[in-house]
């Protein structure tokens, strides 16, 4: 562990702090026993409207459904949802998503009153609801269909990239757009793919962020 400094010194400082063999042990546990009735067949029938979709989610992620599975959250089964082309009318509240809410459209959140429940207490409204707006908004725009999850995941690489450079302390957050991300790909030649590839690669974020601080401050 010593020998292991910068970015991975602190990912491998916060997994070990995290671990918890018994958490993981009761997670799994509960899946599998949910997961013996749950069948490609009963997730079809049970995702033929998005409330029926709503209602699975929380079955599976409320804290006191009586079905719920230890340690997953609204996050997670939205994003296994949407791993089979499902529930494309939610967004995952993830860290990214809920800062764009908060600080990009100065809706209030209220995280301080967050307790065993997570954050049910605002994710259909005011979160879900403002992801809605933005997504009718670009639809409008761009005159095409557009979901919500197609928001959540322009949010992540947006506000991925702008956490990057705010991590450098020199005042340029606020100086990386959405425009501005558009523009430094189109320079790169790159795809999304390409982005992602980098973001969630732990030898290629250091570089990225480099990077993306010399366009910036172009």
């Amino acid at each position: 562990m010593r020998s292991v400094v910068g970015r991975k010194r602190g990912i491998l400082q916060a997994v070990t702090y995290d671990l918890s063999v018994e958490k993981a042990t009761r997670c799994l546990l509960e899946s599998v026993r949910y997961f013996e009735t749950v069948t490609p067949k009963v997730i079809r029938e049970r995702t033929q409207t998005r409330e029926a979709t709503n209602d699975l989610m929380t079955e599976i992620a409320y804290p006191q459904s009586k079905d719920h599975v230890f340690n997953i959250g609204l996050t997670k089964t939205i994003l296994w949802l949407q791993s089979f082309g499902l529930g494309n009318h939610l967004c995952p509240p993830s860290r990214q998503s809920m800062k764009f809410v908060e600080e990009d459209r100065g809706v209030r959140l209220g995280r301080e009153f967050e307790d065993d429940m997570g954050v049910w207490g605002y994710y259909f409204a005011p979160f879900l609801g403002e992801i809605t707006k933005v997504a009718k908004e670009v639809e409008k725009a761009l005159n095409m269909p557009v979901t919500e999850r197609d928001i959540g995941k322009a949010i992540w690489y947006y506000k991925s990239c702008q956490t990057l450079v705010a991590s450098l302390r020199l005042g340029l957050k606020s100086r990386l757009t959405p425009k501005v991300v558009l523009d430094f790909l189109d320079l790169r030649k790159w795809t999304l793919d390409d982005l992602a590839e980098r973001l969630t690669n732990i030898d290629e974020i250091d570089e990225l962020c480099e990077d993306l601080k010399r366009f910036v401050q172009i």
